[in-house]
C-alpha cells in the first residue's frame, strides 16, 4: 500500500512538473526580494523615499493629515485590521460572494431548466 503511494505521488508530480516548478521558484523569488528589502531597510537605503512619500501626505505648511478626520480615522482602521471598515468592508465582500455562488449554485441544480434540457435532447 505504501509503495503504491509514492508510485501515485510521483505520477503526479510528474505530470504537473511545470506547475510545480514555477509555484517553488515564485516562493524562493518573493522570499529573496523580501530579505532584499528588509536588508535595504535596515540600512536606511530606503529613509528618503519613505520620508517623500510620508510628506506627501500631510499639508507642507503646518504638516497636518490631508483629507477629514473621518479618512484618517478609517486609514488606522485599514492599517489595524480590526477596525469597523475593515470587517464592514470584510463582511460585505463575503456576503456578496455567498449571494454570487447560491444564485449560481441555484441555476444548475433547479429542476426546472434541466427537465426541460433533458426533455429536449431525448426526444
Amino acid at each position: 500500500m505504501e509503495r503504491n503511494f509514492f508510485l501515485r505521488a510521483l505520477a503526479w508530480l510528474g505530470r504537473h512538473e511545470l506547475a510545480i516548478l514555477l509555484a517553488i521558484g515564485s516562493v524562493a523569488a518573493g522570499v529573496w526580494l523580501f530579505a532584499a528589502l528588509a536588508d535595504e531597510v535596515m540600512e536606511g537605503g530606503t529613509r528618503k523615499l519613505d520620508r517623500t512619500l510620508l510628506l506627501t501626505l500631510r499639508r507642507p505648511v503646518d504638516l497636518q493629515p490631508l483629507g477629514p478626520p473621518g479618512l484618517l480615522n478609517a486609514a488606522r482602521d485599514f492599517t489595524a485590521l480590526g477596525g469597523p471598515a475593515v470587517l464592514t468592508l470584510l463582511s460585505v465582500c463575503a456576503s456578496l460572494f455567498l449571494y454570487s455562488m447560491a444564485r449560481n449554485t441555484w441555476r444548475y441544480t433547479s429542476a426546472g431548466p434541466l427537465e426541460a434540457d433533458y426533455w429536449s435532447a431525448t426526444s
